[in-house]
């Protein structure tokens, strides 16, 4: 099962750096691809990112010459990889857990009928505690946060 996270840049270079050093050694050898998108940065994380694309073999980098946004950044990063599932990392989260993308995969393996999964990171967000279908507890949210967030590809197709 191929998983392409997509991780749409714009200068930030010290948390970009944090961001892809926590992420890869939880993916090393697995079948998931990680696309950056960098939206013409101009302190230093081009030359990080090229750098970082050039040794490491699960990593491409898609460099625009203009900021193009992050919606638009997220879509061409999607499109350069017909993955299974989708994962938009927001280039300001740290990775702390080894199994954090098992989990989210998992959940949405025994549970066809959710459309997207994401981590609740922020205290704001209002939920609601469900039981799935498959017995797992979850958290119901009427927006879905984008910052880590997992959807499978037939889910792409429909909401664009």
């Amino acid at each position: 099962m191929l998983v392409n996270i997509t991780v749409v840049t714009q200068n930030r270079l010290g948390l970009t750096r944090i961001c892809l050093e926590s992420l890869l050694p939880t993916i090393r050898g697995r079948d998931i691809r990680v696309t950056v998108v960098d939206n013409a940065s101009t302190d230093g994380s081009l030359e990080y990112l090229k750098g970082l694309a050039s040794c490491e073999p699960q990593v491409a980098l898609y460099p625009l010459r203009r900021n193009m946004g992050v919606s638009v950044g997220a879509n061409l990063g999607w499109a350069s990889v017909e993955a299974d599932y989708y994962l938009k990392l927001d280039n300001d989260i740290e990775i702390h857990k080894s199994d954090w993308l098992d989990k989210l995969i998992d959940l949405m393996e025994a549970n066809p009928d959710v459309g997207m999964v994401a981590y609740k990171h922020c205290p704001w967000h209002r939920v609601t505690p469900v039981r799935l279908a498959s017995g797992h507890m979850f958290l119901e949210s009427e927006g879905c946060n984008g910052s880590c967030g997992l959807i499978p590809r037939a889910v792409h197709p429909k909401i664009g």
